[in-house]
């Protein structure tokens, strides 16, 4: 029996040993749970200067910068990866894939298809005890042109209202993820990417820095891995091209980046 006490009295306190050493490592910035979300336009983080670059994997460079505001950086990658732009698309647009290769993401839902190449997603990222899960309601285009051999990808968070608020749950903002593939060859893509986001609400300062770098890196390595899996389904690109999103205004979000 007093055994058993001091097991009981060993766990309590270890519950509130990490829970006061989230308490103290919480950015100043962020004490409150769901914070009005910061509109930041990409300019901000598409300028060359600021970017540091972190990791290298297998020709593609992975480079971080810090924005004001927002607890996580922004994210930027160039390089090449040896798989068909086809197959890439497939597994970048298509909510069954997600899962497969998106890091710590544990649920993924198309809310509602706008076209073949739009639509609504909901998605669930899974955070350690006792931070909660964050969860984001995204709008996704596609953009593809056969002239170039080139796609163009854009997601962003969309109003509360396509998805209610779940509870247990902190509602992220995307502001925004840019992705240019071009075809190099039929089995070599050139990848460009940006992306940044705000988990909102309060995240322990070690798990920002944590996230920061396993996110990216990891779901670099498992598209990677997957793009060679001869189940994945070639997206049908080239068969249309909406006129929704401007190629011409879409490319020139990435102008800056582009040129280092």
């Amino acid at each position: 029996m007093k055994r058993m006490n001091r097991i009981i009295r060993t766990k309590h306190l270890l519950r509130i040993t990490a829970l006061l050493l989230t308490i103290y490592s919480l950015p100043s910035a962020s004490l409150a749970e769901n914070l009005p979300a910061r509109e930041l336009a990409s300019e901000e983080v598409t300028q060359t200067d600021g970017w540091e670059k972190f990791d290298h994997q297998q020709g593609v460079d992975i480079y971080r910068k810090r924005v004001e505001g927002v607890s996580i950086p922004a994210f930027k990658a160039i390089g090449e990866i040896d798989a068909p732009i086809r197959k890439l698309v497939s597994l970048i647009y298509e909510t069954r894939y997600h899962l497969q290769w998106m890091a710590k993401v544990k649920h993924s839902e198309t809310v509602k298809d706008l076209s073949a190449l739009e639509k609504y997603e909901y998605l669930v990222l899974g955070a350690p005890w006792p931070v909660k899960d964050r969860d984001a309601v995204v709008k996704i285009q596609l953009q593809p042109n056969a002239k170039t051999r080139q796609v163009f990808m854009k997601v962003e968070s969309v109003d509360d209202s396509i998805y209610p608020l779940q509870p247990g749950r902190v509602r992220a903002w995307m502001h925004f993820a840019h992705v240019v593939l071009t075809e190099i060859s039929p089995e070599r893509t050139k990848v460009e990417a940006q992306m940044l986001a705000d988990p909102k609400g309060a995240i322990p300062s070690w798990i920002v820095a944590l996230y920061s770098k396993y996110i990216p890196k990891v779901a670099l390595k498992r598209i990677r891995a997957n793009a060679q899996r001869p189940d994945i389904a070639l997206f049908p690109l080239w068969e249309s091209e909406p006129k929704k999103l401007s190629r011409k205004t879409a490319a020139s979000e990435l102008t800056k980046a582009n040129s280092e």
